[in-house]
């Protein structure tokens, strides 16, 4: 079972900002007020990416 990626934020708030890649590549960034849509910090930085897992 995945763990939603707000609940392991949480876990984090010491953080400024937090990037979670789903299986499928697609990013999500979060910062202590919640999930952004960029990154704020690197907002060039693409919402998906092509990986590959073994």
């Amino acid at each position: 079972m995945q763990r939603a990626p707000a609940a392991q934020y949480d876990q984090r708030r010491a953080s400024k900002e937090v990037w979670f890649c789903d299986n499928d590549g697609n990013m999500r960034f979060f910062n202590p007020q919640g999930e952004l849509k960029r990154s704020e910090m690197f907002g060039e930085f693409p919402a998906h990416i092509d990986i590959e897992i073994v």
